[in-house]
């Protein structure tokens, strides 16, 4: 039914952006990989999928049809919900996560709140049987150009997408200090981008 929104981004958080578009401010839930993506004011075209529902109709943003097509993916396997396949997608770039359905890597799906090790071990069958089929969805194109910059307060917004994402605040604040603390062991300076600390949240035990 919707295929793509063009139009003004008018805020984004790590889990939402709301883009304005022939006057109408459409709030769109989004992964992280998408968000970091995106500025305030600035032009984007987002993809996007619609979430029907008997109390809901929702609209998700995705900077490329190949992070769209992956969410489609997650969903459509017993026990995967949109806010679980949002989780993933925040975790893992779309290459990343091709490699780890392709390595079967059980792992670093069960760091992802929301998925045991049934339902990880599930979701890797079915979407590897299914990326052979077609050898893979298409990962270029349709992207959004450089992240934007860092939040005024990168800890708490990194905090506050954990939470959206299912950690509980207090489990959340350790991981964050771990996440940051190897962050500046391998050099670097300062805090993270908030996408780039909530990865290596996510990305725990790799």
């Amino acid at each position: 039914m919707y295929e793509y929104l063009r139009g003004r981004v008018e805020s984004v958080a790590p889990t939402q952006v709301v883009l304005e578009t022939a006057g109408v401010g459409w709030d769109l839930a989004c992964s992280v990989n998408t968000s970091r993506r995106l500025e305030r004011g600035q032009e984007a075209r987002l993809w996007v999928h619609l979430l029907v529902r008997e109390d809901l109709l929702a609209l998700t943003a995705f900077h490329s049809r190949g992070e769209r097509e992956l969410f489609r993916d997650l969903i459509s396997v017993a026990g995967v919900g949109p806010k679980v396949a949002l989780a993933v997608l925040s975790g893992l770039e779309e290459n990343d996560l091709l490699e780890v359905v392709r390595s079967q890597a059980v792992e670093r799906l069960t760091r992802v709140p929301g998925i045991g090790r049934k339902i990880a071990e599930r979701l890797l069958l079915e979407l590897k049987d299914r990326f052979e089929k077609r050898q893979g969805p298409g990962l270029s194109g349709g992207g959004l150009g450089l992240p934007g910059g860092a939040a005024d307060d990168p800890r708490q917004q990194a905090l506050e997408a954990l939470v959206a994402l299912g950690f509980k605040p207090a489990q959340a604040e350790p991981e964050l200090a771990r996440a940051l603390a190897q962050f500046q062991a391998e050099g670097g300076a300062g805090l993270p981008e908030v996408g780039e600390w909530i990865r290596r949240v996510l990305q725990k035990g790799r």
